[in-house]
């Protein structure tokens, strides 16, 4: 059965914003959503259909995320890598269509978590959403 957040990008916001409260702990949340598939609508920003790894760049409503000591992050959009199988399909979208999109939480076989927070020297803060096998819906 699908989650609220598999369907909505702003509860899946909700949903991080929750979990980043707890000074950015993630223990929690990561093992419920790994390897789950999302359904999300969004904006084409940018399309690289690039041999080696394609990939479309869709922008989101923007959230702010408080990390709780006074630094905060924005995320509005992500990287959608583009499986092979359906790389045909996002030749018919152009810059700035919206779209309704499918991808999988996690990148597949990599051994990085589909969310993760890193904060630099600079004091930037830098929030990693990870997808896989983006797919035009």
């Amino acid at each position: 059965m699908e989650s609220l957040w598999q369907k909505n990008w702003l509860s899946f916001a909700d949903l991080l914003r929750d979990n980043l409260a707890i000074d950015e702990c993630l223990d929690e949340l990561l093992p419920r959503i790994c390897g789950k598939t999302v359904t999300w609508y969004g904006t084409v920003e940018k399309i690289d259909l690039d041999n080696l790894a394609p990939v479309v760049y869709v922008a989101l409503p923007a959230q702010q995320f408080d990390l709780n000591d006074g630094r905060t992050a924005t995320i509005d959009g992500v990287s959608l890598p583009i499986s092979d199988e359906a790389r045909s399909a996002w030749t018919r979208v152009a810059e700035g269509d919206e779209i309704r999109f499918e991808a999988v939480m996690g990148p597949g076989q990599s051994p990085f978590p589909p969310v993760s927070v890193k904060t630099f020297r600079s004091c930037k803060t830098l929030i990693t959403i990870r997808l896989s096998k983006g797919r035009l819906l």
